[in-house]
């Protein structure tokens, strides 16, 4: 449907802050939000954290990080796919307008917070090989970071759930709607329990 991509770009050109920045031992590491669909731009990503921190990554490390971009991409296709399919029920421009417009504004909320909380974090203590410390506790810097890509995940999902509560109440006599919701709150409690586990496996000092 050309109407989704006439709203993504609205919210491109409208919403978004290209320009963004996060700190990292006193260091400010500046970086490009290009927008939906690409996200980041794999080039200009490294080229600003190298140059932020006056670091040269590994080949190695290089391809780690195009691999978690690559990820990032293909958690937001898969959500906003099933978004738009969930959407097209609805047949009504004005009302998908609005409710993909929120669902790209709290995407791109969930995306920003990910690669200045955790996305950078990792890319730097994973370079130097050191821990990673959060407040008084150190943590796996892989673990910790699985575990935070896996928090993102259950944020696109409840991303996803809203868009569903949202349709439920202009259809409330859509019994399919009523299940995946009741489904969706079953799964993501006991996701909420899973991230509790990851948390504790990645301490170091139990």
């Amino acid at each position: 449907m050309d109407e989704y991509f006439r709203i993504q770009e609205n919210f491109n050109s409208t919403s978004v802050a290209k320009q963004n920045s996060t700190k990292f031992r006193g260091y400010q590491i500046n970086w490009r939000f290009e927008g939906f669909p690409k996200l980041i731009s794999k080039p200009t990503f490294l080229t600003y954290l190298q140059t932020s921190f006056d670091y040269q990554f590994s080949s190695l490390m290089i391809e780690a990080i195009e691999q978690e971009i690559d990820k990032l991409r293909f958690l937001f296709n898969e959500v906003d796919e099933a978004t738009k399919r969930y959407l097209n029920e609805l047949g009504d421009v004005t009302i998908i307008t609005r409710n993909y417009s929120r669902f790209l504004l709290s995407a791109y909320t969930d995306l920003r917070n990910f690669v200045n909380d955790s996305l950078i974090n990792w890319v730097f203590y994973n370079a130097l090989h050191e821990d990673w410390d959060e407040k008084t506790i150190s943590y796996d810097a892989d673990l910790f970071y699985q575990m935070r890509f896996k928090r993102l995940e259950l944020d696109f999902q409840n991303n996803l759930k809203k868009t569903l509560k949202a349709i439920y109440k202009l259809m409330p006599n859509d019994q399919t709607i009523k299940l995946m919701l009741e489904t969706y709150e079953v799964d993501m409690k006991q996701k909420e329990l899973n991230l509790i586990e990851l948390r504790t496996q990645a301490k170091l000092n139990k």
